[in-house]
């Protein structure tokens, strides 16, 4: 069954063309994931296509009833009251309730935690219409999607399959472009050098020598001629050949965001972090209660947890300081708050960076110009900035800092794919600690070798990336024969390490996991008899 058909759709942002797209169908049963960078216009068409926002140029039909989830939430006065992840689930259930026949959800991961989006994930994939979704949720494009549009300098380019097919698509069709590139460049060079030979031949060729005769003279003006002309021919063919070369562009390249980090500076101690019976609380309200966790020199920790269980609070509190909280003498914070309150409004963007930088303008410059940053745009002020460029221009800021451990609260809000990617590969590279908040799923699983999960208002720490921490929690959610294997291969793993510690190993936070894994193999032992 069609749902939407749009012919010709054109559309303008002042005097540049966002749209420009000959021909859109969609069917009851897609499942198409739109991506795109930053300002590329990709809510701009939701909007055209649920009929929010007429197209300037262009026909739209639509069958059916579509039901849009916009970025942007409307406060209604009496929902005041609910968080932001709140309101988002509230506004998926309404739309879910009302079965429309076509849903169209703009961004509609931003405020949840990991637990909703996994839950709007199931409910997608059990829903019985098509799903247009622009997400920058790798995961939830991977399970839900079999199409991706990509928006790109207008045009709409389509795929089959979910993100990760897309992704290696293109840069396969990147990588095949810039080898024909490169091949028509080497032909179109090896032509005009050869043009210039020829025509270099044809004008070299002699005179008759005066010494002789005019027989001979006569003999050699012909012979001459002769050479000439094939020269010359060859030179016709080979400038035939060129003309009829077909021309490759070069590939285009929208540069995303280069992220510097600077060398940290050393930090002496193997612990940089030790949280020892921390509790917090509001009036009314125990967020955490007996915390108990440490982090190491090097570690790249996430702190996971549902919203509103106390992770900005816990940052917030390690950044200020607490007599449960130990932080090692030579630790040198920087602290990215997800609010980007460390951000003056009325100041330009390089005011701010360089309110707080311990380098020199030149390399000040420099990192804002990888982040997108160039010319004049350093003189904006920040409250003229995109989402997406106030992240930027906070990463900067904390990044230029003399720091060696960097706390970041949801590092990942309002920034496109591309620039996650980066974010997530400096964060591997960096040669400091790091704890950061996220519930971008697979950029944790690119990043963090230690996780910090907040359940039931305490802290569970388990050494290991995202995918060993969500097999261990399958493990104990359902467990089986092969979920008792791997918890009796964790243990004996954690028996090893015990038995055979060094000077570096936090033996306490082994004993601590040592005594966890115990306790959950008997558990299922238990359930079994």
């Amino acid at each position: 069954m069609l749902l939407v058909k749009a012919r010709d759709l054109r559309h303008f942002f002042g005097s540049r063309c966002i749209i420009d797209i000959p021909a859109i169908d969609i069917y009851m049963a897609d499942r198409i994931g739109l991506v795109g960078r930053n300002g590329e216009g990709k809510t701009t068409l939701l909007r055209i296509l649920v009929g929010e926002l007429a197209p300037e140029e262009g026909l739209i039909e639509t069958y059916g009833r579509a039901g849009y989830l916009s970025q942007l939430v409307e406060d209604g006065g009496n929902r005041g009251y609910l968080s932001g992840g709140e309101r988002t689930r509230e506004r998926l259930a309404r739309l879910f309730a009302d079965s429309p026949h076509l849903l169209v959800l703009d961004e509609p991961t931003t405020n949840l935690d990991i637990q909703g989006i996994e839950k709007l994930e199931r409910d997608l994939q059990s829903f019985r219409g098509a799903v247009l979704v622009v997400s920058h949720d790798r995961e939830l494009l991977d399970s839900v999607c079999t199409q991706i549009w990509e928006l790109e300098r207008s045009q709409l380019k389509v795929y089959s399959g979910n993100y990760t097919a897309y992704y290696q698509m293109r840069e396969q069709q990147l990588e095949a472009a810039w080898a024909e590139y490169q091949s028509y460049l080497k032909e179109r060079r090896h032509l005009e050098e050869a043009i210039r030979t020829q025509e270099s031949k044809a004008r070299s060729t002699k005179k008759a020598p005066s010494r002789m005769g005019v027989s001979e003279a006569r003999l050699h003006k012909g012979t001459a001629r002769t050479r000439k002309a094939k020269v010359e021919q060859g030179a016709k063919s080979l400038k035939s050949r060129l003309e009829r070369l077909e021309v490759k562009e070069k590939p285009f390249e929208m540069k995303g965001p280069s992220i510097d980090l600077q060398p940290p500076s050393p930090v002496y101690n193997q612990i940089v972090l030790r949280v020892e019976s921390l509790s917090i609380a509001f009036p009314g309200k125990q967020l955490l209660q007996g915390v108990n966790f440490t982090i190491r020199r090097g570690d790249k920790a996430a702190l996971i947890g549902p919203n509103g269980s106390g992770k900005t609070t816990l940052l917030k509190k390690i950044v200020q300081g607490a007599p449960e909280i130990e932080i090692a003498g030579s630790v040198k914070l920087g602290y990215f708050s997800q609010t980007l309150d460390i951000l003056d409004g009325d100041k330009t963007v390089l005011e701010n960076v360089e309110e707080t930088a311990v380098y020199p303008r030149q390399l000040v410059r420099l990192v804002l110009g990888r982040l997108l940053f160039r010319g004049d745009d350093v003189h904006k002020k920040v409250s003229l900035l995109s989402g997406g460029e106030r992240v930027k221009c906070a990463f900067a800021k904390v990044f230029l800092q003399d720091i060696n451990f960097l706390v970041l609260d949801e590092p990942t809000n309002y920034l496109d794919i591309d620039s996650i990617e980066a974010l997530a590969e400096v964060i591997k590279e960096y040669g400091g600690t790091v704890l950061f908040a996220s519930h971008d799923r697979r950029f944790i699983s690119q990043t963090a070798n230690q996780i910090l999960s907040i359940e039931e208002r305490k802290i569970s720490s388990f050494a290991g990336s995202y995918a060993e921490f969500q097999k261990r929690r399958k493990a104990v959610e359902q467990p089986t024969e092969e979920s008792l294997l791997v918890l009796e291969n964790r243990l004996a793993d954690l028996t090893s390490r015990l038995s055979m510690s060094g000077p570096d190993d936090d033996t306490d936070e082994l004993d601590r996991q040592f005594r966890e894994v115990v306790a959950q193999i008997r558990k299922i032992k238990s359930q079994r008899s």
